[in-house]
């Protein structure tokens, strides 16, 4: 099984290039498990940038059995130079496939 992370633009305004921050500067990485359940190994994302649909976490082992995995994962983005000064918004989408 295989948790799934992905996101938009953050924009503010009218989302011209000034006021875009493009997904290809938001970097996620997953950090190690706090805490698991049943059989397997939690597969950590040591940091991917979501550009496109990453894997933000993996889980290994038995299927068909209850199991659970809790962690704190961390985004940052680098803000381009040309940057203004907003409110900005994305959606960011976390999947179990």
């Amino acid at each position: 099984m295989f948790r799934v992370g992905s996101a938009t633009n953050f924009t503010t305004g009218s989302g011209s290039a000034g006021e875009t921050i493009p997904n290809s500067d938001i970097t996620y990485a997953s950090g190690p498990a706090l805490a698991t359940t049943g059989v397997g190994t939690f597969l950590p994302q040591p940091g991917a940038v979501l550009d496109m649909p990453r894997t933000a976490a993996g889980w290994s082992g038995q299927a068909g059995v209850p199991n659970s995995a809790t962690w704190n994962p961390t985004m940052w983005l680098t803000l381009p130079p040309s940057v203004v000064v907003g409110d900005y918004v994305a959606v960011v989408t976390h999947s179990v496939i």
